[in-house]
């Protein structure tokens, strides 16, 4: 299961995954394009994740192309 955090900020986006993984008792996971917070129930995943707003600039710049591109 994933639970996506959507804020304005990375001090938002931060926070959000921050409290999920308080609840969950896990720690918050940082990279350069990411916060996630990851817990295992047996066979099941639970992770609340948030990418950065500098990486959705990126990711969004990357797909602009894509209805231009024909195969």
């Amino acid at each position: 299961m994933l639970l996506n955090v959507v804020a304005d900020t990375d001090h938002d986006r931060r926070a959000g995954v921050a409290r999920v993984a308080r609840m969950l008792k896990v720690p918050l996971l940082e990279d350069q394009g990411s916060f996630r917070a990851v817990r295992s129930f047996g066979p099941i995943e639970f992770q609340c994740w948030a990418s950065t707003v500098a990486a959705d600039a990126e990711w969004r710049a990357r797909r602009s192309y894509d209805d231009s591109v024909q195969p």
